[in-house]
């Protein structure tokens, strides 16, 4: 399967963390949209047998309260009317000003790498 994404956890928030920096949630949710739009292949590597590849198919960033707990403010809503997803991916971001927390949905394309 060919543009496949690899999501490396650690460089992932690595990437994450730096947009935040260079221009706050705005500069992620920018990020976001670029780096994962709906329908980009993805790869976990999560190193577990019989591991797939995922098509994303929604995100969002909602904020986090100070225990690090989702809270109602959406910083980017998923989009409505979408089915079939299943949560893939979430990255959180607790120790800055506007804590976040990232949520990749998916749907399983039943290819294995």
């Amino acid at each position: 399967m060919e543009n496949v994404k690899s999501i490396d956890s650690e460089k992932t928030l690595e990437l994450i963390e730096n947009e935040y920096k260079s221009g706050g949630i705005n500069a992620v949710i920018q990020w976001l949209e670029t780096i994962f739009p709906n329908e980009t292949f993805v790869d976990l590597n999560q190193g577990v047998p019989n591991e797939k590849i995922y098509k994303v198919c929604n995100r969002a960033i909602y904020r986090l309260d100070k225990q690090g707990n989702v809270t109602n403010f959406v910083y980017l809503p998923k989009i409505e009317g979408i089915q079939n997803c299943n949560l893939i991916r979430i990255f959180s971001i607790s120790y800055v000003a506007e804590p976040f927390q990232i949520e990749l949905y998916g749907i399983d394309t039943d290819v294995e790498k």
